[in-house]
């Protein structure tokens, strides 16, 4: 599971995106989704599920608090090995505050299966204003269980 946070916003990634943790929302991808075509938006709305505000804005003030010291000691990259990241600073977090930890719960109980088996630590990226991910898919350095 990744967050990641652009422009003191976590934009929350984990193969999907979410939402409200009461209901589910449907929107039209265009909303939420940007692509090249329309015809690759059309193929991804079989692919991702949208949910606006599925963290709160306290909840997201909470997960920051707990990720920015750790953060700002750190320098924005803004080249990466396999070139699919810039202007970002990471880390990984493998024990989180009681307040976090629910918070990663409910992500978890939405992103995967019951009983899926979960790779270690979770990884966050800090993206800086001008920062950005390309398409890409995860080296097998980071897809396997460590």
């Amino acid at each position: 599971m990744a967050l990641t946070r652009t422009n003191a916003r976590y934009v929350r990634t984990c193969g999907l995106c979410l939402s409200s943790p009461t209901r589910t929302v449907s929107v039209a991808p265009q909303q939420h989704v940007d692509g090249s075509s329309r015809d690759l938006i059309q193929k991804l709305s079989s692919q991702v599920e949208v949910r606006p505000r599925f963290i709160s804005t306290e909840e997201e003030r909470a997960l920051f608090q707990e990720l920015e010291p750790g953060l700002k000691r750190k320098r924005y990259q803004f080249d990466h090995w396999d070139d699919a990241i810039h202007g970002y600073r990471e880390t990984e977090r493998g024990t989180w505050g009681s307040v976090c930890e629910g918070i990663l719960g409910r992500v978890k109980s939405v992103a995967f299966p019951e009983g899926s088996p979960l790779l270690g630590p979770v990884h966050v990226l800090d993206l800086d204003k001008a920062g950005y991910i390309k398409p890409h898919i995860d080296s097998i350095k980071v897809c396997i269980s460590r």
